[in-house]
């Protein structure tokens, strides 16, 4: 980055595979005891997402895969959080929750098996859950949202965010 400041060389796209979330550290909230967090913690289990809403910042990034750490390493990452900050929310803010939907059910009930009773947020698209998901969900505190655009069929198309709106 200095070179190309300075002018001494140009700036150019380098390509890389993005590393696997699994090898990032599990995180330095155990250094950070003294704040005052209890209430609410974002926490982060994958990153991009395959599809491409008109509205969506994601799709900006250039690629459109869909990565998560292994169900364990999410599970591990949560109770760390839970642990250290003594959280009674969790606010999951992964551009598309659960799109692999093994993981997703495996997720689910891997924290339902545990009865981690901290009451869990998360986004995901309206076409992915189906009853199983549900069944699941009823047996945790955790809150799916939609945004209030998937009651529209119409809209649902417009923004591009279902190919079966119905």
């Amino acid at each position: 980055c200095r070179n190309v400041r300075n002018m001494q060389a140009s700036a150019r796209v380098v390509e890389g595979v993005p590393l696997s979330l699994e090898k990032l550290p599990m995180g330095s909230r155990r250094y950070y005891k003294y704040a005052n967090l209890s209430a609410c913690e974002y926490i982060y289990l994958s990153r991009g997402c395959v599809y491409n809403c008109a509205f969506c910042m994601e799709r900006c990034k250039g690629y459109k895969t869909w990565r998560s750490y292994s169900v364990s390493g999410s599970v591990e990452r949560i109770k760390e959080a839970i642990n250290v900050f003594k959280l009674r929310e969790i606010q999951i803010g992964d551009a598309c929750f659960g799109f692999n939907k093994a993981w997703r059910k495996e997720f689910l009930g891997e924290l339902a098996r545990r009865k981690i009773s901290t009451i869990f947020w998360a986004q995901t698209r309206i076409d992915l859950l189906d009853k199983e998901d549900i069944d699941l969900l009823s047996k945790l505190n955790f809150n799916i949202e939609f945004g209030v655009e998937s009651g529209s069929e119409e809209m649902l198309f417009i923004m591009g965010k279902t190919n079966r709106p119905k």
